[in-house]
C-alpha cells in the first residue's frame, strides 16, 4: 500500500508477540551500547599508544568521554588518567560497560534464535567470544594491555559492522525489524548527544 494510506490498527499481535519485540529492542540498544564503547575505547588506546609518556592535550577529554560512556560513574573517584579510565571500559565490574552489554547481547541472542538469521546469530557468537581476551589484557603491563586490547577491540568493530550489514540487507522488514532498528538507532543517538555533551559542553586551555 502507498505510505499515505491509513494504517488499520490491530490487537492480534499473531506476526510478533510483546516479548519478542521487547527482545529486538533491546538487542539493538545492547548492540549499539557495546559497539559505542569499543569504538570509545579503541580511541583513547590508540592515544596511550601514540604519546605513552609526553602531556596529551586531549586525554582530559579522553577521559571525560569513557566518564560520559559509564566507565566511572562516581564524580569522587574519576581517575586522572585516561589508561585508568580505558581499564575501566573493559571490567567486568561495570554494569554499563563493554563486557556487560556483550553478556546482555548473549542472553538476547539466544532467546531469539528463531527471529534472526543464522550469520547474524554466528556474528554476535564471535564477537561475544573476544570477551575472554580482553579480560586477559586487564592482567598484564599497560603496554601489553594497548597493544593485545586494540587487536581485541578492531576485531570487535569488524563483527559490529557485519551484524550491522546482515540486519540491514538480509532482514526481512517486518514488524521484528522495525524494533531492532528502533533499538539500534535510539542507542546510537544517545551515544553521540553523550559524545558531544562531553567533548563540546567544557572549555580546554588546548583548544587548538
Amino acid at each position: 500500500s502507498p505510505p499515505s494510506a491509513p494504517v488499520e490498527l490491530s490487537r492480534g499481535g499473531g506476526e510478533l508477540p510483546s516479548r519478542v519485540a521487547d527482545d529486538l529492542f533491546w538487542l539493538g540498544r545492547y548492540v549499539a551500547r557495546a559497539e559505542a564503547a569499543v569504538r570509545l575505547a579503541r580511541t583513547c588506546l590508540a592515544r596511550i599508544q601514540d604519546s605513552p609518556d609526553g602531556p596529551e592535550p586531549l586525554r582530559p577529554m579522553l577521559v571525560e568521554l569513557l566518564s560520559s560512556a559509564g566507565a566511572n560513574p562516581d564524580p569522587e573517584s574519576l581517575p586522572k588518567d585516561v589508561d585508568a579510565a580505558a581499564r575501566l571500559v573493559i571490567s567486568p565490574a561495570d554494569p554499563t560497560g563493554l563486557r556487560n552489554s556483550l553478556s546482555a547481547v548473549r542472553i538476547l541472542a539466544r532467546a531469539l534464535r528463531d527471529r534472526i538469521s543464522t550469520d547474524a546469530f554466528r556474528v554476535l557468537q564471535s564477537t561475544d567470544a573476544l570477551v575472554a581476551a580482553l579480560d586477559g589484557a586487564r592482567r598484564e603491563e599497560l603496554d601489553d594491555v594497548v597493544v593485545r586490547a586494540l587487536d581485541v577491540l578492531d576485531r570487535m568493530v569488524t563483527g559490529f559492522l557485519a551484524f550491522g550489514g546482515v540486519v540491514a540487507d538480509a532482514m526481512t522488514r517486518g514488524q521484528g525489524w522495525r524494533f531492532l532498528e528502533v533499538g539500534l538507532r535510539l542507542e546510537r543517538g544517545v551515544a553521540m548527544a553523550r559524545l558531544c555533551r562531553a567533548a563540546a559542553a567544557s572549555e580546554s586551555p588546548h583548544e587548538a
